[in-house]
């Protein structure tokens, strides 16, 4: 078996789960699906392909659910897919080389877009990374970021996976439109009530600023913890 997972987030997938999972069987590579709350058979059918199966109570943030999906991963280099993509084509040498020399870096693959059955069009994704530099941010878009710093070197790869989650009647493309919408709005509220908390925080700290004994015990706490959990001893 590849030392690569495969990580997903499903949810009423039952009908494009097996296009999805029948591709990756030629190349071993472990399967982690996050559920978030399916009706229909979508875990019977991911129940078929592995045993990495777990329930993620939906909480309206994408970011969220994927990084649940890379804490329950054995590996530290993942592979995210979505249930509405599948490998058209893979080069497992050249992923093994990546895993191996710039596990630092992201892997970039190219995405055909199928719409009536046809490719409609291409673009490039961040799919392959290791969970010990990356991470998602973002409610709704979510996007892959560094967890330190703000480097981020990506490289092209062979792979191409095809995609069929634009292919949707007008009624399907509503209804997602409306869901974002209202997920937006709430990731909007989110930021405003935290700039708010932020800014009422400054003015009390403005107001009433630290006694010497407070700034004494902060800095006392800080050595400690830089001690106990770095290593660091600034008093030597």
């Amino acid at each position: 078996m590849l030392p690569i997972s495969v990580c997903m987030i499903v949810k009423n997938e039952e009908k494009r789960l097996p296009v999805c999972l029948d591709s990756l069987r030629p190349y071993g590579f472990e399967i982690v699906i996050v559920d978030t709350g399916s009706a229909d058979k979508t875990k019977e059918v991911a129940a078929r392909y592995t045993d990495k199966l777990f329930d993620f109570a939906w909480c309206g943030d994408f970011s969220t659910a994927r990084n649940y999906s890379l804490r329950m991963a054995s590996n530290p280099f993942i592979f995210m897919l979505d249930a509405d993509e599948w490998v058209v084509s893979l080069d497992v040498e050249e992923l093994q080389y990546f895993r191996k020399r710039l596990s630092a870096q992201v892997g970039v693959v190219t995405r055909q877009n199928f719409i009536g059955g046809q490719i409609g069009n291409t673009d490039p994704t961040e799919r392959f990374f290791s969970r010990k530099h990356y991470h998602y941010e973002g409610r709704i878009h979510e996007q892959l970021r560094p967890l330190r710093g703000n480097d981020f070197p990506c490289l092209l790869t062979k792979t191409i996976i095809g995609h069929s989650g634009y292919d949707m009647t007008d009624a399907e493309r509503a209804e997602k439109a409306k869901r974002n919408e209202e997920k937006a709005v709430k990731a909007a509220d989110e930021r405003r009530r935290a700039a708010v908390e932020r800014a009422e925080s400054e003015e009390y700290r403005r107001i009433h600023p630290l006694t010497e004994d407070e700034k004494a015990k902060n800095k006392a706490g800080y050595r400690t913890f830089l001690k106990e959990m770095c290593g660091l001893d600034l008093d030597k």
